[in-house]
């Protein structure tokens, strides 16, 4: 258990490490960023000028960014080619007047773009209730009108009106003041638009020559609503009286050019800005390809790749509005994080001001995914999951094989421990001790010094039957050699009654020591017997004729169902087996119980079975019956000594022909029944 929370804190580890990189990671590249913005603000210190706007200092409104289009603007009065800069609109919103007029306040978007030799435009007018031009009334102040101010060739601003009698094309043209303050309409041919109702009001697109707009551009909205004896303004100049054009202001194609010439690295962006956000110049992409290592379908899974491909929100930005520029632009470099508008990347962009003198004239914003970090975070990731399952296997697998190796020695030492006692108790081998050091082999030689002292002692109480018989013949010839010159004396009663039973405590004591030395023979019969072939069945049958007259007293039923009555083994000793069996079946049987003795053919073994009537055999002693000097008999009629060897040695016997012996209880508890099991297979043992 232990081992294995060592293990699982392998992986646990090495995450918190990978975490603890991802975030030194992460700082490393904040200020990566932030010195590689400061350096290109101290580069860009030498060339303020170009952080000027073209109209100059001194122009009154906000500069208006023109966007480089990539394809040029089918003019139709929908948005659909604005698609990709409908973002960077730039908002102008009414004054108060209009609530004192109770309206609501008049309000309008613009973008601007250039393609080729044109300027186009994009104006989206919210306005809940808008009036067309009707014919013969041309002036602002009866209709929605939009006025284009650009300057004229003599310095002077100029006003350009944009009118539509309903949706479609806008007609253009400029009011002329004669001598005599009458009013003249010009039409302007080369501005194209078109007019389209929605849902916010109206949009109106326009088309005009560049070179028309090179004192700049400005964009009045006149709004008059119906019932209304007064229309309202918003201006793109921020005033309507004395408006001059706002500053078109473009990318620097001077600042352009050091973008390129700096080399950046592949996936950062830099951004040049000047004191209002708007972009002056950009150089480098977000995209790049990073270099990835060979991962299985398994690690795409759990760890997804960083995306190459994601929306990119700035891409054609106009102006930048983040927290970090808001900071550079007060004179505080910055960083921040945020996710790109499909959440499918994490960007970082850091923000540094750029001075002339002490004066700050705007910022650099230089941005780079995280997909790096992302990377090489992933392939850590997966060399870890590799190195930690590589781990894990080969530490599995050493386990495995110590626990097999464990078992196997563990087994093996059951194994012999089983094999050296048989089921009755006997030790009949050895655990030879073992040479290992470690803790099952001190076990297996404790084993072996048991055992050995197991067999030591069960040979001592095996020998012991022989040793008494043998020790008790020389007293007990004395003792009998005594009482028979007794008995040649004269002797009285009383003292004849007194040798008669020393006669029979003779008898007894003779009786005794011959069965052990009966037991001691058979055991050491049963390795020098010699089996040869014989009639089973007429063995059988003899025997029991010869129970019969020795025990007039009790019945005998001989059933046989033996084909072939041939059996190769040792006829003395099955016959000597049969006698225990009876023997033990007559001491424990009524009689006027008949004795059974069956026997029956099997397809692997030939069964012989003595049943008997009377009491059953207690539950604990199924197991222990045919052990040595083992003994259920309480009182005999002839009152001869019995020390239990009967069963003992026909469990010999039958064990020596390689056969099965087992007593159990009949089913109604009336009685006992021994049944033997000799093999017939193999060649050895075999009917016929």
């Amino acid at each position: 258990m232990l081992l294995s929370v060592v293990m699982l804190a392998i992986p646990t580890v090495g995450f918190q490490y990978l975490r603890e990189t991802e975030r030194y990671l992460q700082s490393a590249l904040e200020d990566s960023l932030l010195a590689v913005a400061g350096a290109l603000a101290v580069s860009l210190q030498n060339h303020s000028i170009y952080f000027r706007s073209v109209a100059g200092e001194h122009a009154a409104a906000d500069s208006l960014f023109v966007h480089t289009l990539r394809y040029p603007i089918h003019v139709d009065g929908y948005t659909d080619d604005w698609a990709n800069y409908r973002e960077w609109f730039d908002r102008f919103e009414g004054s108060d007047l209009a609530i004192s007029a109770k309206r609501k306040p008049p309000a309008f978007d613009l973008i601007i773009g250039e393609h080729d030799r044109y300027l186009y435009l994009l104006v989206q007018v919210s306005d809940e209730s808008y009036v067309y031009q009707r014919a013969g009334l041309f002036a602002p102040g009866h209709a929605d009108t939009i006025e284009l101010l650009i300057m004229a060739e003599n310095g002077r601003p100029r006003s350009i009106f944009l009118g539509a009698g309903g949706p479609g094309p806008v007609t253009a043209y400029s009011i002329i003041e004669n001598w005599d303050f009458s009013t003249t309409r010009h039409a302007v041919t080369n501005i194209i638009g078109e007019w389209r109702e929605n849902s916010q009001g109206y949009v109106v697109e326009i088309r005009l020559p560049l070179y028309l707009a090179g004192g700049g551009v400005g964009v009045i909205v006149h709004d008059k609503d119906s019932g209304s004896e007064r229309s309202l303004t918003v201006s793109s100049t921020g005033t309507v009286a004395g408006a001059v054009p706002n500053e078109l202001l473009r990318t620097s194609a001077q600042l352009q050019q050091m973008m390129v010439r700096i080399g950046l690295k592949n996936g950062r962006r830099v951004w040049v800005i000047n004191r209002r956000g708007q972009v002056l110049a950009s150089g480098g992409t977000l995209s790049s390809e990073t270099k990835r290592g060979a991962i299985n379908f398994l690690y795409t899974w759990i760890l997804p790749a960083a995306s190459e491909t994601f929306e990119d929100d700035l891409e054609l930005a106009s102006r930048l509005r983040g927290e970090e520029v808001l900071r550079a632009l007060n004179g505080r470099p910055a960083t921040r994080w945020r996710s790109s508008s499909d959440e499918r990347a994490v960007i970082v962009s850091a923000a540094y001001p750029v001075r002339a003198g002490n004066e700050l004239i705007g910022a650099i914003v230089v941005e780079e995914t995280t997909n790096s970090i992302q990377t090489l975070q992933r392939d850590a990731m997966a060399a870890l999951f590799n190195q930690s399952i590589a781990v894990f296997v080969g530490v599995s697998l050493l386990l495995l094989i110590f626990a097999s190796r464990l078992s196997f020695r563990i087994r093996k030492l059951r194994d012999l421990a089983e094999h050296a006692i048989d089921p009755h108790g006997r030790v009949v081998g050895a655990i030879p001790p073992s040479l290992a050091s470690d803790e099952i082999g001190d076990l297996s030689r404790s084993y072996s010094a048991m055992l050995q002292r197991l067999a030591d002692y069960n040979a001592y109480l095996e020998g012991m039957a022989s040793k008494l018989s043998h020790e008790l013949r020389t007293p007990l010839t004395v003792v009998s050699s005594s009482l028979e010159n007794l008995d040649a004396l004269d002797l009285d009663d009383d003292q004849e009654r007194y040798l008669e039973r020393a006669r029979e405590g003779m008898g007894r004591l003779h009786s005794l020591v011959s069965r052990l030395s009966e037991a001691s023979r058979v055991e050491q019969s049963v390795s020098n017997v010699e089996f040869a072939a014989f009639d089973l069945t007429a063995l059988v049958a003899g025997c029991v004729a010869g129970y019969r007259q020795a025990y007039p007293a009790n019945r005998f039923n001989f059933n046989c169902a033996l084909e072939i009555s041939q059996f190769v083994g040792s006829d003395d000793l099955i016959a000597q087996l049969l006698d225990k069996l009876v023997d033990n079946a007559v001491a424990f049987s009524p009689s006027e119980e008949p004795i059974e003795i069956t026997l029956l053919e099997r397809a692997q073994f030939v069964e012989l079975c003595v049943r008997n009537r009377g009491s059953a055999l207690p539950e604990a002693m199924g197991k222990h019956i045919f052990n040595s000097m083992v003994s259920l008999r309480t009182i005999r009629a002839d009152d001869e000594p019995h020390l239990g060897l009967g069963l003992f040695i026909a469990r010999l016997i039958v064990e020596m022909h390689h056969g099965q012996i087992s007593a159990r209880n009949l089913e109604d508890g009336s009685g006992v029944e021994f049944k033997i099991k000799l093999k017939t297979a193999d060649g050895r043992a075999k009917a016929g």
